[in-house]
């Protein structure tokens, strides 16, 4: 069966550029004109949804917040005509993996999905192997969990340094060793299994 991905944009043009250039590539596109619209549907059915910031009605931060919400929600890539750094940060801190702004280069629109698709199969993986997920958890080091807990707050290895008085060097062989033992290959495969695997809200 063919990877499911969902397209939310107010933008016809958008939506149907996006469909054509991601179904010759063999992905199933299910095009929705708000965040409202999506947020009804069954949201579990996809497997990486992109999504528009400017939207009538609930915009792109207030749909992905609230997506985020749910049960194991898939990879989002926030998209914008209008964007600028501060909305792209504050997008990848509450939990987008990419943003682009359009127009897209169809080379980085199509990397952009590959990754997802790998973030994908690996939140498929945790949620099929939740108790060996939370043992891979409790594998964590005091340090671990701190530099696990800034990086899904949106921090770079250089602030998590001083954050936490390390050095970077230290910030990255922690953060090395916290990925191998929790079996994600990237920080947005980290971010997204937080609900699953019981890291979500560690406090230090």
């Amino acid at each position: 069966m063919p990877s499911r991905i969902a397209i939310v944009d107010d933008e016809p043009s958008v939506r149907d550029s996006l469909q054509t250039l991601l179904g010759m590539h063999g992905f199933y596109c299910k095009l929705f004109e708000s965040g409202d619209a999506f947020l009804a549907t069954q949201r579990n059915d996809f497997d990486c949804v992109f999504l528009d910031i400017r939207m009538p009605g609930r915009d792109g931060l207030q749909t992905l917040v609230e997506y985020r919400k749910g049960i194991a929600p898939k990879p989002v890539i926030m998209m914008s005509g209008h964007a600028d750094i501060s909305i792209a940060v504050k997008a990848m801190r509450l939990g987008a993996i990419n943003f682009f702004e359009k127009p897209f280069q169809k080379g980085r629109i199509l990397e952009a999905v590959s990754e997802a698709m790998q973030v994908s199969r690996d939140m498929q993986r945790a949620l099929e192997n939740k108790v060996d997920l939370q043992v891979r958890m409790e594998q964590l080091t005091p340090r671990e969990r701190d530099v696990a807990r800034l990086i899904c707050a949106g921090l770079l290895n250089k602030q998590i340094a001083h954050e936490l008085g390390i050095s970077v060097r230290t910030v990255e062989t922690h953060r090395g060793n916290l990925m191998s033992k929790m079996g994600v290959r990237t920080v947005a495969a980290l971010v997204s299994i937080l609900p699953i695997s019981g890291l979500d809200g560690i406090d230090g």
